[in-house]
């Protein structure tokens, strides 16, 4: 089943980003090697957020890691080989075969999208947190190209581990989306 076809696509998937980053959380304080946004990207994807997907019949078919997706306002430090498009780490179609290059000059609108940032030192660095502010500002500003994006930050500040996920919907922010352990983000 496509996302975009179960009821309430955007509440199913907020249960079921809350419930995998939840695992990830979990696994993470028990496994900390993991120092590499791409590899907690991927492990995120494939061990905790395909399962869920299966568990509610929704076609993980749809999933694209560092995929290209339309865009409006440029992100400072996106890579990227046009102004009209971007990068992003976790990208959630509307239904299996979706892409950005589908249809020359008219690529599809995702549903979700998902950025990630990843702090290992002692303390997260002011440019960390000025790159997980971008990743919001980017989603708050393309929110019409896409039905919802979360903007993940994990980070090993002393030596305890924090993930927080913001929630960009309609262009509204809500900060507090995920906080673990639960605490103000």
């Amino acid at each position: 089943m496509n996302i975009c076809d179960v009821d309430n696509p955007v509440g199913k998937l907020d249960v079921i980003l809350r419930e995998g980053l939840g695992s990830l959380y979990r696994e993470l304080k028990s496994a900390p090697w993991y120092k590499r946004e791409h590899e907690i990207v991927s492990l995120f994807a494939f061990g905790h957020l395909v399962r869920l997907l299966i568990d509610q019949s929704i076609d993980v078919g749809q999933l694209d890691i560092e995929g290209r997706v339309p865009q409006e306002w440029p992100h400072r430090r996106a890579r990227r080989t046009g102004k009209d498009r971007a990068q992003r780490d976790l990208v959630i179609w509307n239904r299996r075969g979706d892409g950005f290059w589908r249809v020359a000059g008219q690529p599809d609108r995702p549903f979700a999208v998902m950025e990630w940032k990843l702090s290992v030192s002692g303390k997260t660095r002011p440019a960390t947190l000025a790159d997980y502010q971008d990743d919001i500002d980017w989603l708050q500003h393309n929110t019409s190209l896409m039905r919802v994006g979360y903007a993940v930050l994990v980070e090993w500040p002393e030596g305890k581990l924090r993930l927080r996920c913001a929630k960009v919907l309609g262009g509204a922010v809500n900060r507090k989306f995920v906080c673990l352990p639960d605490a103000d983000a």
